[in-house]
């Protein structure tokens, strides 16, 4: 009586058994996550960056609206602050999960600031 060798066959299945555990783990993963509002450091970092663009238009803005000329240090350093402003009353817990500090996220400004 001849056996047949399954050993390649059954290796492979392995494989893919394995590969497909893999994803749906990641996808359970993800899911759970999602449900208890678990946010990736990526997210957080563009909202941020989302919300540092709209401070700095707001500010500079504000600013144009006053008559203020954005050349002079001391107007610049007022539409930095009022940027730093509009960033702690709109996005705060997003800093914090981030972990940065607030000269962190006056570097961020002015460096939007000077694009």
């Amino acid at each position: 009586m001849e056996f047949l060798d399954l050993s390649p066959v059954l290796e492979t299945v392995i494989n893919v058994g394995a590969a497909m555990l893999l994803g749906a783990g990641s996808w359970a993963a993800k899911r759970l996550a999602d449900r208890l509002g678990i946010e990736a450091e990526s997210d957080l970092s563009r909202r941020l960056q989302d919300a540092v663009g709209w401070a700095v238009s707001y500010a500079r803005s504000r600013a144009v609206d006053q008559g203020a000329d954005l050349a002079r240090v001391e107007v610049r350093n007022a539409v930095v602050a009022d940027a730093i402003g509009y960033i702690g009353g709109h996005v705060p817990q997003t800093v914090r999960r981030l972990g940065l500090t607030d000269a962190a996220v006056a570097e961020m400004v002015e460096a939007r600031l000077s694009r």
